[in-house]
Formats: C-alpha cells, sequence, structure tokens
C-alpha cells in the first residue's frame, strides 16, 4: 500500500520490515510479559494483521508494482551460466548472518539457553522477558522479508497469499532438527529442511498426487518427523 501511495521503494521496504518488527514485538511483549502461550499470542496476532489485509485491500490484490520493486523477486544473477534468483542470494546472506549471530554471540548463547530450560536461564542471571521480546521481534521483520520477496517474486500483493505457509515452516523447521520445545536447531538446517519439503511439493505435482490432498500429507510428514524426534531424545535421556 506503500507503494501504491507512492513513498518510494526504499520507504516502503523500510516500512514493511519495521511493521514486521513491530508485530513481532506485540507476540514477545504478550507471551513474556502476559504469560499467554506463544501459540496463541501468534495465532491471534496472525488473524489481525490478516484481518487488516483484507479490509485495506476488500480482498483484492494489489496490482501494478513499481518494476524496481519487482527487480528484487524476478531478477537473476548470471553465475558460471547459469542465473541464480536474487531472493536466493538475499536467503544465503541472511542465513549467514543469522547463523553467525546465533553461534557467534552472547545474544545468541542466550536464545539457545532460553528454549532450552527458560527456568535455569532465569535462574542463571538471563533476562528471559528482553530475549523473548528480542526474539520474536527479529522473527517479525525476517517474515517481513520474505513477504517482500515473495510479493516482489510474484509481481502482485494478493492478501490471501502466504495462506498456511505457517503449516510448511513448522515441518521445514522440524525436518531441519529443530525442537518444538526450543533449544535446538541450526539455521543450514532450517534451510536443507525447508528445500526437503519443495522437493516433496514438486515430487507430490510431478507424481499427479491430488493439491487437495497434500496439506494432509505435510501433517503427517510433520507427525512421523515429531515423533522421530521424541524417539531421538528419549534414546539421549533428554526426556523421559
Amino acid at each position: 500500500m506503500m507503494l501504491k501511495a507512492n513513498f518510494g521503494v526504499f520507504l516502503s521496504i523500510i516500512g514493511g520490515v519495521l511493521i514486521g518488527g513491530l508485530i513481532g514485538f506485540i507476540n514477545g511483549f504478550l507471551i513474556s510479559k502476559t504469560n499467554l502461550p506463544p501459540f496463541i499470542a501468534t495465532l491471534g496476532t496472525m488473524n489481525i494483521a490478516r484481518g487488516f489485509c483484507y479490509g485495506i485491500t476488500g480482498g483484492w490484490p494489489v496490482r501494478d508494482l513499481p518494476k524496481s520493486f519487482n527487480f528484487l523477486g524476478q531478477y537473476d544473477v548470471p553465475f558460471l551460466g547459469v542465473g541464480i534468483p536474487l531472493p536466493v542470494i538475499f536467503m544465503v546472506i541472511l542465513g549467514i548472518i543469522t547463523s553467525i549471530f546465533l553461534n557467534r554471540t552472547s545474544w545468541g548463547y542466550k536464545i539457545y539457553a532460553v528454549g532450552g530450560n527458560e527456568q535455569a536461564a532465569r535462574l542463571s542471571g538471563i533476562n528471559t522477558g528482553r530475549v523473548k521480546i528480542m526474539i520474536y521481534t527479529l522473527c517479525g521483520m525476517l517474515t517481513a522479508v520474505g513477504g517482500i520477496l515473495m510479493t516482489a517474486r510474484l509481481g502482485v500483493a494478493a492478501p490471501t497469499a502466504a495462506l498456511g505457509y505457517e503449516l510448511d515452516v513448522i515441518a521445514a523447521a522440524v525436518i531441519g532438527g529443530a525442537s518444538l520445545s526450543g533449544g535446538e536447531g541450526t539455521v543450514l538446517g532450517v534451510i536443507i529442511g525447508a528445500a526437503i519439503m519443495q522437493v516433496l511439493r514438486t515430487g507430490m505435482v510431478l507424481l499427479g498426487f491430488p493439491a487437495y490432498w497434500q496439506p494432509s500429507a505435510i501433517g503427517t510428514i510433520i507427525i512421523v518427523a515429531i515423533i522421530f524426534d521424541q524417539y531421538r531424545k528419549r534414546k539421549m535421556g533428554i526426556i523421559r
């Protein structure tokens, strides 16, 4: 909407990222200060944000986006005789930065500590509320970046875009080795999990698997992945 209001591509992108960060901040605040379950807080704000999108657009897609904006999603960078989509370049750069942040900074160690055992992290002097607010804010900003790149790739801003993607994100994270109970997982693993999910989806399409049944297959994959994760933890003695 900022693009259509002639705010310019740069300011529109910054505005989108900041709005994503604000929604993430609200999630972190609700979870850390009001003790709302993370699933309830994020589900509620997701529906509120989606409702705003429907209300502002009237349910209609926003078309005729500037070419300079679509360039971010549709340009292919020449490399060794092939074209690498610009969103892939952004993914690699953000993946490296996030991996360094998680594994080479004190804040990254605090994130893993809070995810692994929040009570122990609090007793060791970590401000768990501040860590939660920070990570949800960063998550909101990165989600906004993903939305911007997807919109630029499609060349149209549809209010129904990414509907149901939250299931794919959970599946990619679990398949990539992230634990739903927290404290485990790597950026590389999640990227590999996302690649596996896309291969599965593409494979189902090529095999003629009915599109309406694909969510059932994805849900089955999530359940199986979690069962294996729990079995692995029992073998390691992490849980009983």
